[in-house]
This record gives structure tokens, sequence and C-alpha cells, in this order.
């Protein structure tokens, strides 16, 4: 994260077969990504997915208020 309460802190993020999948978001499961500190990140803000056949890692946002940006691009 770039601002915020995240911001400076990093996490690492398990994708686990068969989906390689994870949602992050305030009110995501605690199996999840759950950022429950920052009132700028949606309820279900985006999701991760690991595509095996491409050996990449997607994101993909999930219609949130505020959008999603990888390395300071929307």
């Amino acid at each position: 994260a770039l601002e915020g309460p995240y911001a400076g802190k990093t996490r690492t993020i398990l994708l686990k077969a068969p989906k390689y999948t994870c949602r992050f978001g305030r009110t995501v499961s605690d199996q999840e990504f759950l950022l429950d500190e920052d009132p700028e990140i949606s309820g279900h803000h985006a999701t991760f997915k690991w595509n095996v056949e491409k050996d990449c890692l997607q994101i993909r946002d999930e219609h949130s208020f505020n959008g999603t940006a990888l390395d300071s691009k929307v």
C-alpha cells in the first residue's frame, strides 16, 4: 500500500490449488486477505489469481469504489 494504515507494509498470500485464487477487502473471511483497517478499501475489493497456463499473477478489481492499482497504475 502506498497510503493509509497499510502504507509500507507487506503481506504474503498463499494461493491454494485447485483454484489458486484469493479475494481481499474489508469484509472477506479471515481465510482470505482481510484488510479491515482502511475505509478506502471496499468490502470485496479485488481478487488475486495465479494463471497456471500463462504462469503469471492476475489481479481483478471487483467493482471497488476506488479502483485497484498496481505499480501506481489503475
